[in-house]
């Protein structure tokens, strides 16, 4: 049987019993139609831990990842029961506004998935959608690329088409688009699977 566990990559200080993280999962099933594709899986995610998910393809990662930001609602045979606490509030709640959660909680794909817009466009779609003032979206573009390893290569030709550029490219766009809404956690699915080594290394650090 497949199998999912967890590396937790930077090692917390000593909590106490008690203690509570960011985001708590607890008790999370997650079923497409008939099939139990996660089962009893309870976990804490503490401010500022790197933790890695490890398993075989097919054991439940993405749609673990996806279950905590609610992608997996676009699913009509996805299912989810437990509870995913984020500051005290379960994310799994009805009355949960979906749109404010993924700025909360923001995720990259495997496979890029830029907007068929400008790649100044790309970066600037969020901060216009949450009311980011105009006049601060410069600055947040360029940080944004920066961090994603990408600003050298494409400062020139801002306002050409994402779908120009090249897969690893679109990708490090992706990840730059994600870090401008500053969220305060970033879901990574495999993100560097289409980065050579000296990109991955970049944004890493």
């Amino acid at each position: 049987m497949s199998t999912l566990t967890v590396q937790r990559e930077i090692e917390q200080p000593k909590k106490t019993h008690k203690s509570k993280g960011i985001l708590q999962a607890e008790d999370i099933n997650i079923y497409y139609g008939d099939n139990h594709a996660v089962k009893n899986l309870s976990l804490d995610i503490h401010k500022n831990e790197i933790l890695a998910l490890i398993g075989p393809s097919g054991c439940g990662k993405s749609t673990f990842l996806r279950s905590i930001n609610r992608m997996n609602d676009l699913i009509p045979s996805a299912r989810v029961t437990g509870t995913f606490q984020y500051e005290g509030v379960n994310l799994l709640s009805d009355e949960i506004n979906v749109v404010a959660l993924r700025k909360e909680i923001g995720m990259v794909f495997q496979k890029a998935n830029p907007f068929p817009k400008s790649i100044y466009e790309n970066i600037t779609h969020g901060l216009r959608f949450h009311g980011v003032p105009k006049k601060e979206w410069a600055g947040v573009v360029e940080q944004s690329l920066l961090k994603a390893a990408l600003w050298n290569e494409v400062k020139d030709r801002l306002h050409e088409s994402a779908l120009a550029l090249s897969g690893g490219q679109q990708q490090r766009l992706c990840i730059a688009r994600t870090l401008a809404l500053k969220p305060e956690i970033i879901l990574l699915d495999e993100p560097a699977s289409a980065l050579d080594p000296i990109a991955t290394a970049r944004w890493k650090n």
